[in-house]
């Protein structure tokens, strides 16, 4: 029982681990285009949301990935890489520096664009899925 908890919670740190130096690079990339907008924020919420629709239809559709597997990605993994805390700031600091349109922008366009992602990632799975 505790061996089991204990290798979950090493899948678990492992994806984490991963996907936190990828929303780390994703984040100095943004940084680089020195625009307004946390665009290394979004494309992580984005790239993430996409890869959580393909991962979860996998796991509820198919039932093809092993526990061990959907703890790594989508708990470590993904979790480490997408910024909903993060990106809860950023608006809130736009908000605060009196930049309400960019906020909006920004606020509304990463929740268009999660949900798209990861009904896109969603309906490409199926499409791989159904080929197997």
């Amino acid at each position: 029982m505790a061996g089991d908890v204990l290798i979950r919670c090493l899948a678990v740190g492992l994806g984490g681990a991963g996907g936190s130096i990828a929303r780390y690079g994703l984040g100095m990339w943004g940084a680089s285009l020195e625009t307004r907008l946390p665009w290394g924020t979004f494309a992580a919420n984005a790239l993430g949301c996409l890869a959580m629709g393909v991962v979860m239809f996998f796991v509820v559709e198919r039932q093809v990935v092993p526990e061990g597997w959907r703890l790594a990605v989508a708990v470590g993994l993904l979790g480490g890489l997408t910024t909903f805390s993060t990106f809860s700031y950023e608006v809130l600091a736009l908000l605060r520096q009196g930049h309400g349109g960019s906020a909006t922008i920004y606020l509304a366009g990463s929740i268009a664009t999660g949900l798209a992602a990861a009904g896109a990632g969603w309906w490409v799975a199926s499409l791989i899925g159904t080929r197997s």
